[in-house]
């Protein structure tokens, strides 16, 4: 288990691009013993709010988590923009048969990569998050989850607080694992207003 979480570390840090804001999970906790590994795609015309107002045109994302409780879930994710984050999530609502389910999680990460190689930067961030889910049938769910992002950045001389509020909304498609469809759209301190174009991704969940 230990060689094949190194060995989709190492893959995953060959990648390079922005921060991921989607979800590419439901408000149902995996279980006990169980696990996951997880891959998402984003696209389109995308600001980069945790940095600069430069736009992207993707981002990939991807993640492990494993159940250590019947309702709370601990992750690791990597994603395109060499941002490692630790993940948590509890289910406070529903169980794993039940139509409705909603989990809060917590998650922290920090720019690994940019920390390492330049001198007096650090990049690193903390979000919260309300993931709800409601399953029509077994193999398929509508996603809603609204997430606020603090994000710090310290680069001599000055640093930078970076407030994001936004929500991703989409379908879960499959019963043991998961094609999920997604779209989702962020503000920043700098603009307040959602009238700015929302982007749209797909992500992969194989579970175990």
């Amino acid at each position: 288990m230990f060689r094949k979480i190194a060995i989709f570390i190492i893959c995953c840090s060959t990648f390079y691009g922005c921060v991921t804001l989607n979800s590419n999970q439901s408000g149902r906790t995996l279980g006990k013993g169980k696990s996951n590994f997880s891959w998402d795609f984003t696209g389109g015309n995308m600001e980069k709010p945790l940095y600069t107002d430069k736009k992207e045109n993707y981002v990939t994302n991807f993640g492990y988590s494993r159940g250590l409780t019947e309702n709370f879930d601990i992750g690791l994710a990597l994603n395109s923009g060499n941002s490692l984050t630790i993940k948590t999530k509890y289910q406070f609502l529903g169980n794993k048969e039940s139509i409705f389910a909603s989990s809060i999680g917590f998650d922290a990460s920090i720019d690994f990569l940019g920390t390492i190689t330049a001198n007096g930067i650090a990049h690193y961030g903390f979000s919260s998050a309300i993931y709800n889910s409601i399953h029509i049938t077994d193999y398929l769910a509508i996603i809603a989850v609204p997430k606020y992002i603090l994000f710090v950045s310290h680069e001599f001389p000055g640093e930078v607080h970076n407030n994001i509020y936004g929500y991703s909304t989409g379908i879960m498609l499959g019963k043991n694992h998961h094609f999920v469809l997604e779209i989702s759209q962020f503000v920043n301190n700098k603009r307040y207003s959602f009238k700015t174009a929302p982007h749209f991704s797909f992500g992969i969940i194989y579970n175990f």
